[in-house]
Formats: C-alpha cells, structure tokens, sequence
C-alpha cells in the first residue's frame, strides 16, 4: 500500500497570500509486485488534522490550512518522480518568507510529520539537500527491496515444495550484502549532511531493509531445514524396513545403529550447506534435534504401522510358499539292532543308540534275563543267545 515515506516542503510564494505545500508520498510495491494508487485524501486529511490542532493551540482557531497553502500531493516512486518534486518546489520558491506567525510555521512542518508518518519514519526538513537526501533513501531502499524480494521468492517457491536451493547460505548472505552494500552506496551523500534528520532516517530505513531480508532468509532456513530432517527420517525408516526382510542381518543392534549414523550423516551434510553464520545460522541445533527424532523413530519402530505390514506380509509369503520339487532319487540306509543277554533273572536292563554319518543309526540294548523261566520257556525251553543282531534295511526314495 502507498505510504507516505518522506516529506519534501517548498516555501514558495504562488500569489499574495497563498505557499505552495508540497507533501512528497513514497509507495512502496505490493507482495503481488501491484502497486496502489496514491491516497491524496489521506495524505491531505492526515495534514490538516495536524494543522487544526496546532493552530488552536497557537491560539489561531481561525486559521485554515486551505486558506494559507495550496496543498499538492506528489508520489515518489522512482529517480524521476524524486527529481520532479524537487523541480516543481525550487520553481515555487519564493522570494520572501509566508507572511504568518512562527507558531503557525511549525504547524506545517508538524503537519509534514504527521502525513509522513503514515508508513515510515520520515524526517521533516527544510532544506532541498536534506529532502533530496530522504527521497533518495526511499527510493534506493524501494530498488533493493524489490530485487532482494524477487530473489528469495524464488528460493521460498522451491522450499516450499520440498526442493533444496542450492548453495542457499552463501548465496543469501550475498544477497543481503549486495542489498545492503548498494543502498549504503546509493544513500552515502545523506550521512554527511549537516543537521541531522537526513542521517538518522538514513540510519531507519537501513535497518528496516535489513531486518526484512534477514527475517525472510532466516524463514527459508527453517523451512529447508525441516524438509531435510523429513527427508533423513523416511531414509532412516525405509533402511529399517529394508533390513528387516531378512538375511541383512536387519534385527541386529549393530545394523540399526549404522543405519542411524548414516542418515545423521546425510542430514548434516545437506545442513551445512544452508548455514548463514552472519545470521547465527548455524546447523548444531538441528543437528541435535534430528538425532533425537532418529532415536525416537528407532526406539518405536517395533511398533510401527510400517514395520507390523512388514511382518505380516513376510508370514503370508512364508505360508503360501509351494516346495519347489527336488530331483528323482533313491537313499538307502541301514539299521543295526543288537541285544546283549547274559545270565541273570531281568534285574539289569538298558540301552544305548548312536547315530551315523550319512543317517545310519546302531542301537545295542542289554538285559540279563538268560537265567529266567519265563524268557527259557519263549525260547522253547533253551536259554536264549547271549548276542543277538537284526539288520534294519531303509529306503528313502524321491520320485
């Protein structure tokens, strides 16, 4: 929206009774880059408002602003509208001083302020140096706004979609010293003006051109260096996923903690190159919070939505795996039972089995019946053989 940014008076006489007043308006450019149209009412209103108060308060309640000055409202927008103010008040000047009261004299220059400060801190002043001097602040603190503006709108387009600016902390302390390296160039002559006013509002609008670029800058930091702590999370997430499908030695402490260190150590390097030391940007704090969210994720990723699918896709695979067929073949093995009787009446028993290279087994069982009538009266009245060996004969046959 138009503001008025500096105020230029011309003490020209234009007739008998009548001074030119000549209220200089800065407009500065919308975010949209529109510009508005200049609100003379306003600008007028704001002056007269100001000259009515103090004009009763000189004891001059008769006075009307209209009656002493033939007001005009003149829009600084660029170099050219700057020099046609001060054109148009050095063609009015008048040749003697307005023919009113001291106390009305300082009710213009309170009106100069009051419409002034509408939008900025303008400085009332009555010298031609000194009004060039202001105007040639707004004007150059307009320039490079704009430019600085365009700039970081294009890198705040691409942070905004997730996409890193490349370079973005020394190409946005560059930009900011070009910004303001440029108006301290363009605004030099207003430091060594005499009085004053010139060097404090150059002093204002340095400051308000700074602190706008540095406040953007430091939005765009955040905003990129969240999308980075996203990013090193879903790499951190999915290396999780990819190791617990098995055979990556994924359920290891050893494998998680490495996979940790590798996306701190890609969120870090993405982080560095977006530091604006000048602007206390550094990377640590980031650094330290993005651990953390790592910790976190790792700490609950047993219980994740992420990592129970993954579990129960790998029982469903398990379970609906078909065999693959093996080939046709015939395995034989062979068996040997052995049982050891020596003479006795069944008051000792045991055995022992052992189990072969190759799948052949040897059991040997012992017990000492030979002595017993009932195992003499099996064996039809002899007593059984102290050793006896049965040969178990196993085919295992793959069609």
């Amino acid at each position: 929206s138009a503001s008025a940014s500096a105020s230029a008076s011309a003490s020209a006489s234009s007739g008998e009774e009548k001074t030119l007043l000549i209220i200089a308006v800065g407009e500065e450019e919308e975010e949209d880059g529109e510009e508005e149209e200049v609100d003379e009412g306003a600008a007028i209103a704001a002056a007269r408002a100001s000259f009515d108060a103090e004009a009763a308060a000189a004891g001059r309640e008769d006075a009307k602003l209209e009656d002493l000055y033939e007001v005009e409202v003149m829009a600084i927008r660029n170099d050219e509208d700057a020099t046609a103010v001060m054109d148009a008040a050095s063609a009015a000047a008048p040749s003697r001083s307005p023919s009113l009261s001291a106390p009305l004299s300082s009710v213009v220059a309170d009106a100069y302020s009051a419409a002034s400060a509408t939008g900025t801190t303008a400085t009332t002043t009555t010298t031609p140096e000194s009004a060039r001097a202001i105007l040639a602040c707004d004007e150059s603190y307009a320039r490079h706004r704009r430019s600085l503006r365009a700039r970081l709108a294009a890198w705040k387009s691409r942070a905004s979609r997730g996409l890193p600016v490349e370079g973005f902390g020394s190409r946005a302390a560059s930009a900011l010293n070009r910004a303001i390296g440029g108006y301290d160039r363009d605004t030099c002559q207003a430091a060594g003006l005499t009085g004053g006013e010139a060097a404090r509002y150059r002093l204002e609008v340095r400051e308000r051109l700074k602190s706008r670029g540095e406040g953007t800058v430091k939005e765009l930091f955040e905003l990129q260096v969240e999308s980075a702590r996203r990013k090193a999370i879903k790499r951190f997430e999915a290396a999780l996923l990819k190791g617990s499908k098995g055979g990556m030695g994924g359920e290891s402490s050893e494998y998680r903690a490495s996979a940790r260190r590798v996306a701190a150590l890609a969120f870090e390097n993405a982080a560095k190159d977006l530091e604006v030391p000048s602007l206390g940007l550094v990377r640590s704090d980031a650094v330290r919070k993005t651990e953390a969210a790592l910790n976190d994720v790792l700490m609950t990723f047993e219980d994740s939505p992420a990592a129970r699918l993954r579990a129960v896709s790998q029982v469903q695979r398990a379970a609906t795996k078909e065999r693959k067929p093996s080939e046709r073949a015939v395995d034989v093995k062979l068996d040997l039972v052995a049982m050891v009787r020596p003479d006795g009446y069944g008051n000792l028993q045991g055995f022992v089995g052992y189990q072969l290279p190759g799948g052949n087994q040897v059991t040997v069982g012992f017990q000492n019946d030979a002595d017993s009538p009932d195992v003499i009266g099996q064996f039809g009245g002899v007593r059984p053989p102290f050793l006896r060996v049965q040969p178990k004969l196993k085919l295992d046959v793959e069609l």
